[in-house]
């Protein structure tokens, strides 16, 4: 969101230069032209097929302009021109950031490894290390609780937590120690993240954090993430360490689908109860399905569906599952 923001200050700066009779040198231009094109390529790896930004940390809609919006604002300022190869498999890799993508036609993951933030200012910073949103056909399908207000309370609080994203918690533990309306104390830090093709139409994101070693057991959590186009997605939570914990592991669901269990497997059906979606889980684990809040925009909390993998295991541990479009 704030990403974006920015971009189209770039492109207001740009569209005053070019029209103000040489107010700077030419070579001071071109700089400011490079810069606002990586950001605009940016953008434009991580922007979704539905024509909008991420919910991680605290994005919401209907703050920034709509990225369509600026890549337009962009094509008539600078003559940019969007990427227009997401017909094929394709990677993103931003380390700086944190964000790994993987695109294939209209369906995109995009996990989240990096800092939380910067640690002089760590305010707008959530616990969603290696949480991912998942767009199946176009459509948001499992989602980040995205941000309801700025002011401290229950609702902020409950959007920056763990229980809030798609990743794995602890011993019931916080991954970074948030608290007040922007504070955080000790943080979690990614340990290691990388994204690769393993084939034509296949790729594997493997990304680890150390936001549970204060725990007795010294635990890390490393999730490995593989897709193929056959198979689908496959997330594999790997819980490293000694002793017995307990783990749960968070799976959110747009409002448009609902998520039921049978015969156990995890279904989500769309508003006219057929079944899009297939959760497969590996192992014994406790499967429920919970009520909870998606606020795509400030001020608005939708209640939605979250499935809740649990099982209290020795470590190390694995947990996985496979998402397939049925």
């Amino acid at each position: 969101m704030y990403h974006t923001i920015v971009v189209e200050d770039y492109l207001d700066v740009l569209n005053l230069l070019l029209h103000s009779n040489h107010a700077v040198s030419s070579e001071s231009i071109d700089r400011l032209k490079f810069k606002a094109i990586t950001a605009l390529n940016f953008l434009d790896d991580l922007c979704y097929p539905d024509g909008k930004i991420p919910l991680f940390n605290d994005a919401a809609f209907g703050i920034a302009p709509m990225p369509t919006d600026i890549f337009e604002y962009a094509r008539s300022v600078i003559g940019y021109n969007r990427n227009s190869c997401f017909n094929v498999f394709s990677l993103s890799l931003k380390g700086q950031s944190g964000y790994y993508a993987m695109r294939h036609n209209n369906d995109m993951l995009l996990i989240d490894c990096g800092e939380i933030g910067p640690d002089y200012q760590p305010g707008h910073a959530h616990c969603d290390l290696l949480s991912y949103e998942l767009i199946l056909d176009g459509q948001r399908v499992l989602v980040d609780s995205g941000i309801y207000e700025y002011a401290a309370g229950k609702m902020r609080t409950y959007v920056r937590g763990t229980r809030a994203h798609n990743t794995v918690m602890v011993d019931e533990t916080e991954q970074s120690e948030i608290w007040g309306a922007f504070r955080v104390a000790r943080r979690a830090k990614p340990i290691e993240g990388h994204l690769e093709k393993t084939g034509v139409n296949s790729g594997r994101f493997v990304g680890s954090h150390d936001g549970y070693r204060r725990l007795s057991g010294q635990v890390v959590h490393k999730r490995i993430i593989d897709y193929d186009s056959a198979l689908g997605w496959t997330i594999l939570d790997q819980l490293q360490g000694h002793g017995e914990h307990l783990v749960e592991s968070f799976i959110h669901v747009h409002p448009n689908f609902k998520a039921m269990v049978e015969s156990g497997l995890i279904y989500l059906t769309n508003l006219y109860g057929q079944h899009l979606v297939r959760i497969r889980v590996t192992g014994s684990v406790e499967i429920s399905i919970e009520k909870c809040w998606y606020c795509p925009e400030f001020g608005m909390k939708v209640e939605n569906d979250r499935v809740k993998l649990s099982v209290y295991r020795a470590f190390p541990f694995e947990l996985s599952y496979q998402i397939t479009k049925t």
